[in-house]
């Protein structure tokens, strides 16, 4: 084998990933086809290469990360990755820290992940901080981005109360007391409107999203073009917090 490979290919048909904990194994992870194929970029230095890319995932899901991804969708991801010094095996924290201390970082060139009828392609930069948590910004474009917006949780939030802890994740700098001192005033002013409110809290929120941005179209579709952020690990979709991804190391 050459001491530093020039490309390399891995292909799954039906692969399965579970969670395995004593004698109890869990779904994790399933997919209909995935593909991922890796080369040299052209030019790219031995001391100080950089990879290219290319995921391909059909029929995939994943549990217990975020619901929006306990759906199926399909992807197709191209990127660029800067900061690997060899290709020793190793743990990823380990190989996670090193690309961090290069200055390393991911390209996404290019994008597409389908999800029933929401179509959302981007393309940006993300690093990783001193932390292991992931920053950067990428420019998407969404088409059927509604149809999303309830699984990110915000109606059940808010009927169960709106905890802290909850609210920060979705709606960084809104305090619970703000919320709740809010409702109580609109069900005293008409008995019930807080409660339709809470009910209707993700139409509020599809028009928040929709007003980011810009118009766009995107495969004969009318779609927004906005910025999808990541701070300190924290996803933020315009002002709205709607994951976190824990540090890779």
């Amino acid at each position: 084998l050459p001491a530093v490979p020039q490309r390399g290919s891995l292909v799954f048909d039906d692969p399965a990933i579970d969670r395995v904990n004593g004698s109890v194994q869990t779904p994790l992870g399933r997919a209909a086809h995935v593909e991922l194929h890796g080369r040299l970029a052209d030019g790219s230095s031995v001391d100080n290469p950089v990879i290219e890319t290319a995921l391909q995932i059909n029929g995939g899901s994943l549990q217990d990360v975020h619901p929006v991804l306990a759906t199926p969708f399909d992807a197709d991801i191209r990127t660029k990755i800067s900061g690997l010094k060899d290709f020793t095996p190793k743990p990823w924290p380990e190989r996670f820290r090193e690309i961090q201390a290069a200055g390393g970082h991911v390209e996404i060139v290019q994008s597409r992940i389908q999800q029933g009828e929401m179509i959302a392609i981007s393309a940006g930069t993300l690093s990783l901080n001193a932390n292991g948590r992931i920053e950067g910004e990428l420019q998407m474009t969404v088409t059927g981005l509604e149809r999303v917006i309830p699984a990110l949780g915000i109606e059940k939030m808010l009927e169960e109360g709106v905890p802290q802890s909850t609210l920060d994740r979705v709606a960084p700098g809104v305090k619970t007391q703000d919320l709740n001192n809010l409702f109580g005033a609109l069900d005293r002013a008409i008995p019930g409107l807080g409660k339709v409110v809470k009910q209707n809290a993700n139409v509020g929120v599809a028009a928040s999203i929709n007003s980011l941005g810009s118009e766009a179209m995107l495969e004969g579709k009318k779609a927004r073009s906005f910025p999808l952020r990541f701070v300190d690990g924290a996803v933020l979709l315009g002002p709205i917090k709607v994951g976190q991804i824990p540090p890779l190391f």
